[in-house]
């Protein structure tokens, strides 16, 4: 019992110095990223972390030009993902905080040697340092190996052994592709919406060749199509939208990812994004004089260039097929300078000396501005009231006017009296005559209407039927309905016979008339038929009456378009 209780015990004491390790692991944290340029074209980068880093996996891309570097258990507390350094051939440093690890990316412009040493608390990466394609100070073997070169010689027996998709909590999407060794070669560009990835001297299985549409999971990626290509291997991925990939590889697994840009980072790529439309020249030179290279562009472009005295020191340069106004302003970034041009005429300064410059023209021009002598001048205003342009001229928001300038209105001639420099003047009268514009006019219109609402409308019907005959005893008859009616029974009457008096009116077998007011309805008699001493006749009565209306008063007012109407 005695024994079970020790085991307990030092089982539960050996937990808590687990928990206690792993929270040590955890606890460290990237606090800083700085850089500085170094002799030779070389840029120094430092990651300082909040505890002691051990030297960290890393693995190089090709294309783009990458350095990545993963600090486990590390959380990252910097405020921006990514730190601008434009030095020599490092363009910025990004940090992305994955899981329990942060991986730091450093973005150049070309593959070019680093070196990788770690200092206390201090991470510092060398680039240009050493003479190979990236080496490292320590001699632990990082899980991480390199993910692209192009100088590792064929070998057979290399191979894809399975492809994966996977979509992130965040909707980026993982394209998870397993090697049969990390040695694998990958060449890794983008062309346009798609990305290629070349693996090298490998073989595909039969069953990886084949195109995943992966479209309903809503990523930046559509498709995934992988064929043979030679001796390599290619895949083709398929995307949509604006996005961010990045590439990097852990032992056999190698792992492109894509994130979708949020609408803020679309409008910040767009106003840094700088289109450049000059002639394409190439440029290859070591340690060559910053003023010789800026010689060779104005001679190249035709431009008159003046170069400040005070741009000096030297910078190497390896341009293939780049825009001149690009290699131009890689240039001025590299060695803190900056230009104007003036039609074709270009100055060229450090950066701080064409500011201080500016600032003294500025102050050169309000000093002027001060001393300027003030004019009057009458301004008409045709359409507007001129004492709402005096308000607005004298708002202390626009300030339109200077600081010596006044505004007086004349009301019987709605005119503007403005006194102020010349060029204030110019201001005013240009923006007088952009305002002083009739505007629409709205009309609003009524009617007051005396109107009576009675209608009516009736028809009527009288049918009757009448016959002459002579029976055997030499008598004649007429047959006839017995209401009252008007339709004469003569019509039917043959020669030399005589209709007793009283029966003509009596022919009516249906008598639904109308009663017709004056004016206001019609009657029309039809013969329908007649045989031999039959007839039939039929009179129709119809009837309609209609209310009409008296206009009494049709006001009217006109106002201004969005003014209340008085």
């Amino acid at each position: 019992m005695f024994n079970m209780v020790k085991a307990r015990n030092s089982a539960l004491t050996g937990v808590v110095l687990l928990l206690g390790c792993l929270t040590d692991a955890l606890a460290n944290q990237l606090q800083d990223i700085s850089f500085s340029a170094l002799p030779g074209n070389r840029v120094e980068i430092v990651l300082t972390t909040s505890e002691p880093v051990s030297q960290p996996a890393s693995f190089t891309t090709d294309n783009p030009a990458r350095i990545a570097i993963d600090l486990v258990n590390t959380t990252s507390s910097l405020e921006q993902k990514v730190t601008p350094v434009a030095i020599g051939l490092a363009r910025s440093v990004t940090a992305i905080e994955a899981g329990d690890r942060t991986r730091v990316v450093i973005n150049l412009l070309e593959q070019v040697s680093h070196e990788i040493r770690s200092e206390g608390n201090k991470l510092i990466v060398s680039i240009g340092a050493g003479s190979g394609a990236g080496s490292m100070s320590a001699t632990s073997t990082p899980t991480a190996s390199v993910a692209s070169s192009r100088n590792v010689p064929g070998r057979s027996g290399l191979s894809l052994q399975n492809i994966d998709f996977r979509r992130g909590t965040q909707g980026e999407a993982r394209v998870e592709i397993e090697l049969s060794d990390p040695s694998v070669v990958v060449d890794m560009r983008q062309q346009g919406d798609r990305v290629v990835l070349d693996f090298m001297d490998s073989a595909l299985p039969p069953q990886l060749a084949r195109t995943l549409d992966v479209m309903d999971f809503a990523t930046p990626v559509t498709t995934i199509e992988t064929r043979p290509d030679g001796r390599n291997v290619r895949m083709t991925i398929a995307t949509s939208g604006e996005f961010e990939h990045l590439a990097y590889q852990a032992n056999n697994t190698y792992t492109v990812e894509f994130r979708g840009l949020t609408k803020q980072e679309k409008e910040a790529r767009r106003k840094e994004q700088q289109v450049y439309e000059g002639e394409r020249l190439s440029l290859n030179f070591q340690d060559i004089e910053v003023r010789a290279v800026l010689q060779l562009l104005a001679d190249f472009t035709g431009l008159n260039m003046v170069v400040s005295d005070t741009v000096d020191g030297r910078i190497t340069l390896r341009l293939k097929n780049v825009p001149w106004d690009q290699a131009m302003d890689i240039i001025l970034k590299t060695k803190g300078l900056s230009m104007r041009r003036n039609d074709n005429v270009v100055l060229v300064a450090p950066t701080e000396e064409i500011a201080s410059r500016e600032k003294l023209e500025l102050e050169s021009q309000q000093q002027i501005l001060e001393l300027a002598p003030l004019r009057s001048e009458l301004i008409q205003v045709n359409y507007a009231k001129a004492a709402d342009f005096a308000a607005l001229l004298k708002s202390t928001d626009n300030k339109l006017i200077s600081e010596r300038g006044s505004v007086s209105i004349d009301e019987r001639t709605n005119t503007l009296l403005v006194q102020d420099t010349a060029a204030k003047l110019s201001e005013i009268r240009a923006l007088v005559s952009e305002l002083d514009i009739p505007v629409r006019q709205v009309l609003i219109e009524s009617r007051i209407v005396i109107a009576n609402n009675d209608f009516a409308r009736d028809l009527g019907v009288k049918l009757g039927f009448g016959a002459r005959g002579t029976n055997s005893s030499g008598h004649t008859g007429v047959v006839g309905g017995g209401l009252p009616g008007d339709l004469d029974g003569s019509a039917i009457g043959s020669p030399g016979v005589e209709i007793p008096a009283g029966t003509g009116n009596q022919g009516l077998l249906v008598n639904l008339p109308q009663t017709l007011a004056a004016g206001s309805g019609g009657a029309v008699n039809l013969l329908l038929g007649k045989v031999g001493s039959y007839l039939l006749r039929l009179e129709l009565s119809a009837m309609q009456q209609e209310g009409k209306g008296e206009i009494v008063s049709s006001p009217r007012v006109i106002t201004s378009d969005q003014n209340e109407a008085t």
